[in-house]
């Protein structure tokens, strides 16, 4: 599983091995890693390293000073806050993906997230019976318990989101508002659901009507962009992270240029949707259309 803290130790060892001419192989060799372990380091992922690592890539790298510094603070910060990491997700973990580990280690670290929704509505939105109905059809062979506990997953989730001030801008085609999930009070639900959290202050919710056409938003799948702040200071924002929701599981990119693309994509929807305000009116007038 990903560890924020690591991932910009990871992406600063990176570079200055890049920056240095070396493989991974040759690294690891230097310091007594495997060149996986050195991969996985600069992934972000957990692997047991010490200052005496640290301080060894420093030296075969030629970094000195501040610059170790830094290196050996985000290690040390990597150390605290798996001391004192709760991660509420661990009775769940047996219906996790890898990435959807990595998806919900990163959104706790988020400050702020593009999510597009093109046949359904984004899952930073669903309701527990919306996503009920949506879990049924994604593992038609579980469980009810196992589906349920889904559902939980879901619910905790988006409670978890909803607390972290967490800037969330949805974007959803509404083909996906009228394609019904459930039945039709699920719908009005999940409709009046979008409309009450889109008043809020850190929820923003835009709606693609068909009379846009030949658009972005036709040719992709639901997504969602993270986006995170500054892990030390005077370092710049720490890159965006991008996951596909696919099915039956979420899909983490990991190519700079991919993750370049969707940073173009939210750009994009953001010209072609309807404002907050006729967004807001619209899924009031499609909610009215599920009471009748």
């Amino acid at each position: 599983m990903l560890d924020p803290v690591r991932r910009s130790l990871g992406r600063h060892l990176r570079t200055l091995r890049i920056a240095a001419g070396m493989s991974q192989s040759t690294a690891g060799k230097a310091v007594y890693l495997s060149a996986q372990s050195i991969g996985r380091i600069e992934d972000g992922q957990y692997t047991r390293m010490s200052n005496l690592h640290i301080n060894a890539l420093c030296d075969l790298y030629g970094v000195t000073g501040d610059g170790r510094e830094l290196l050996l603070e985000l290690i040390q910060q990597s150390r605290e806050a798996r001391r004192s990491r709760q991660d509420w997700w661990s009775p769940f973990t047996d219906l996790l993906s890898a990435d959807e580990l990595d998806r919900l280690a990163l959104e706790q670290h988020a400050v702020a997230g593009t999510a597009f929704g093109g046949t359904l509505v984004p899952r930073l939105a669903h309701t527990a019976d919306y996503r009920h109905a949506l879990e049924r059809i994604l593992h038609p062979h579980d469980p009810p318990t196992d589906i349920d506990r889904r559902v939980e997953l879901a619910e905790q989730h988006r409670e978890r989101i909803d607390t972290n001030n967490f800037q969330a801008r949805i974007y959803i085609l509404e083909s996906a508002l009228r394609h019904v999930m459930g039945g039709p009070e699920v719908m009005l639900a999940q409709l009046s659901h979008l409309v009450e959290i889109s008043a809020r202050p850190t929820v923003s919710i835009r709606i693609i009507g068909p009379e846009v056409t030949s658009h972005i938003g036709l040719h992709l799948a639901s997504f969602v962009l993270l986006e995170f702040g500054v892990q030390l200071a005077g370092d710049p924002p720490e890159p965006p992270e991008v996951f596909i929701d696919g099915a039956p599981r979420s899909l983490r990119l990991q190519r700079d240029g991919d993750i370049g693309h969707y940073e173009s994509v939210t750009d994009q929807l953001s010209r072609i949707a309807l404002s907050e305000k006729s967004s807001r009116i619209l899924l009031c007038e499609i909610a009215q259309d599920y009471r009748a």
